[in-house]
């Protein structure tokens, strides 16, 4: 199947005209309800992945279906640090991946940016924080080009 840039398909197929669609990938049901609900609130559409292997999976599947995952660190299976490392180096996907932790180390912060993270919160986020999140990183595609 030939290779298309995500970044070509957001600016002009799926996503640009539909809202975003996020990936929440965390292990723990209540974080995931909580976040997944604040999001449909905000009129963005998701999907929740209980584990990094599961995300990795529906990101191999239909990469161009998502505008952003929003990735727990610490998770059985397959944590946020492997699941990012695949999806950025053997998957070379260009989505943007954000750290969600409750976490706050300096270290974990630059080991995640050596990952290759687009960004890091720390949990739990408040409902005006989540919504700056994903405007940051999915706003390029409806606001690319003036």
């Amino acid at each position: 199947e030939p290779k298309v840039p995500s970044k070509k398909i957001a600016s002009e197929g799926l996503k640009a005209s539909a809202k975003p669609h996020v990936l929440v990938v965390e292990d723990t049901d209540i974080c995931a309800k909580l976040i997944c609900m604040i999001l449909r609130k905000l009129n963005y559409s998701t999907e929740r992945a209980e584990n990094g292997q599961v995300a990795l999976d529906l990101l191999r599947e239909q990469p161009e279906m998502y505008s952003l995952v929003l990735m727990d660190l610490r998770m059985p299976v397959m944590d946020g640090f492997e699941a990012t490392t695949a999806i950025k180096k053997y998957l070379k996907l260009d989505i943007p991946v954000v750290a969600l932790t409750g976490e706050t180390s300096n270290e974990l912060r630059i080991q995640c940016e050596e990952i290759g993270f687009d960004g890091f919160y720390q949990k739990p986020l408040k409902r005006k924080q989540l919504e700056e999140v994903v405007k940051k990183y999915t706003s390029a595609q409806s606001t690319g080009e003036q």
